[in-house]
């Protein structure tokens, strides 16, 4: 599954990014948390939507990751200048 492939990919000190707009018809969460509780790099998830996803709040909280939902573009610009270490463009 996607774990095996993260772990396959990941060097040391690496986190996945997962961005998405929140729209999910299933509850990918449900009978997978040992597997994401294993994985080998923490998965952080910024979401761009009206509405927090509980699936991504849990995704992030069982691997150790962060969720941010920005408010704005230049918020989600701000967040992934972050993640990336970058200094903020103001």
């Amino acid at each position: 599954g996607s774990i095996e492939t993260i772990s396959e990919s990941i060097r040391n000190g690496k986190r996945v990014k997962l961005i998405s707009d929140g729209g999910n018809d299933l509850d990918p969460v449900k009978g997978i948390e040992e597997e994401l509780k294993a994985s080998p790099a923490p998965i952080d998830a910024i979401e761009l939507s009206n509405s927090a996803s509980q699936e991504l709040r849990e995704i992030t909280r069982l691997t150790g990751g962060k969720y941010h939902r920005p408010k704005s573009l230049a918020e989600f610009s701000e967040a992934i200048r972050k993640d990336l270490g970058l200094p903020p463009t103001s």
